[in-house]
């Protein structure tokens, strides 16, 4: 997968009932803690407007120019995608790119992230850019009931260090 092909642009209010449709697929909501399901038109409403409001804290995930995805960074790395495109390598050109902007426009010394571990094709996106686990806990979730999540760090010197961990794989 291309970064070229892969890009990250603020989210708009046209982008609303895309991801409503992204995020009403289960295949999506269950693997995030605290995605409401079903998700209203409200929710994403309330999502893009964070995102205008905050800029470089929310991203779509385009490919090939199509909204496949989203992206935040507050408290810590969280991102979805459509699973259409689930195993081509979008997630990790995606949160790259995320990661190349943060530690490149900021002096944050680490980020934060995490997966169930139901979910391991993004335990394998984290650890392909440097993420180390840190803390494993039973997590309550609205759609999984109790689940494991793996806490993950990635620290700033890893990634500026490493140039291996910024390239294509």
């Amino acid at each position: 997968m291309s970064d070229a092909t892969v890009s990250l642009r603020p989210l708009v209010m046209r982008d609303v009932p895309r991801l409503v449709e992204i995020c009403n697929q289960m295949q999506v909501a269950r693997y995030l803690a605290h995605m409401p399901h079903p998700f209203k038109r409200s929710h994403a409403k309330r999502f893009v407007t964070f995102g205008m409001e905050n800029p470089g804290l929310v991203f779509g995930i385009a490919f090939d120019r199509l909204l496949v995805g989203a992206l935040q960074m507050r408290d810590q790395l969280e991102y979805f995608l459509d699973p259409k495109y689930w195993g081509r390598g979008i997630a990790t050109c995606a949160v790259r790119q995320a990661l190349d902007r943060l530690f490149s426009t900021t002096l944050q010394q680490q980020v934060k992230s995490g997966y169930f571990i139901q979910n391991k094709a993004s335990g394998r996106v984290l650890e392909k850019l440097g993420f180390v686990k840190s803390i494993q806990q039973t997590t309550t979730t609205r759609h999984l009931s109790m689940a494991l999540h793996q806490s993950m760090i990635l620290q700033r010197v890893r990634w500026l260090t490493k140039p291996a961990l910024k390239k294509e794989k």
